[in-house]
């Protein structure tokens, strides 16, 4: 309505009028006083003064809402870094842990290979010391008054070498007492 007025007004009077209306919320009777007066203000500038202040209220809005955004964002770096840091930290004890329990199996598998390497050559030992053992089996033929043994073939050897053909041992020559009585009556009487 204030527009209208001072249209009408400055085309009336060929120059710039302005109008400010003053407004009565009187509970009776509501009503509006116009105070017209000559002025420089034209609609133009008033209008151009309007959005003025509107691009500037938007601008401070925005500004404002930049600056909020901005400190969310801070905020957000912040978090984020210490959830970075927090997150590396727990990636090392991780890793540390691992190589641990790297380490603690690689020596385990290190025992077990050396065990392994010792079992081996205490197999190939024994088939060693089995491959050189020579037993005696069976039932052996002996000769009841001068002891010879019979062999596979059917000749008669000494037990003695036969015993050295078929084992290990070795034999060294001695007398017992009582042969040594039976034998040498007389170095018994000596004494």
């Amino acid at each position: 309505m204030q527009g209208k007025i001072i249209g009408i007004f400055n085309h009336a009077f060929k120059d710039h009028c302005w109008a400010n209306d003053i407004c009565y919320y009187d509970p009776e009777s509501p009503y509006v006083v116009f105070d017209i007066s000559e002025s420089k203000k034209t609609i133009v500038d008033e209008l151009k003064q309007l959005r003025y202040e509107r691009m500037v209220a938007s601008e401070q809005a925005l500004t404002a809402e930049v600056e909020k955004k901005t400190a969310e964002l801070q905020e957000a770096k912040i978090e984020l870094e210490a959830y970075s840091k927090k997150l590396e930290q727990k990636v090392a004890e991780r890793t540390a842990e691992l190589v641990k329990i790297n380490n603690d199996l690689q020596n385990e598998i290190n025992i077990r290979q050396a065990a392994e390497a010792k079992k081996e050559l205490l197999i190939e030992d024994l088939q060693q010391t089995l491959r050189e053992v020579k037993t005696l089996r069976g039932l052996l033929p002996i000769c009841s008054a001068c002891k010879k043994v019979r062999d596979d073939k059917g000749y008669w050897n000494q037990i003695e070498s036969y015993i050295s053909d078929h084992s290990e041992a070795q034999f060294s020559h001695s007398l017992c007492p009582e042969c040594v009585k039976k034998l040498y009556p007389d170095l018994g009487s000596h004494k």
